[in-house]
């Protein structure tokens, strides 16, 4: 099972609880500087935390580029 890769957990958009997709995820990393955590996570429907742990890098680390 692990030596075939199917051990993973469903990351970012592919996780059935998801609210975000991965463009939407490069679109607030985008936004870092030029808008308010809080009024992204308005638009976005997510919490404040959420926006900063996305623009840190510390949750959807698997979605790169802009």
């Amino acid at each position: 099972m692990i030596s075939k890769g199917r051990n993973a957990q469903p990351k970012g958009s592919r996780h059935g609880m998801s609210k975000l997709s991965d463009a939407d995820v490069r679109r607030i990393r985008a936004l870092r500087g030029k808008r308010r955590q809080a009024d992204i996570a308005v638009s976005f429907g997510i919490s404040q935390s959420e926006v900063s742990d996305i623009q840190t890098g510390k949750r959807w680390r698997h979605v790169t580029g802009l």
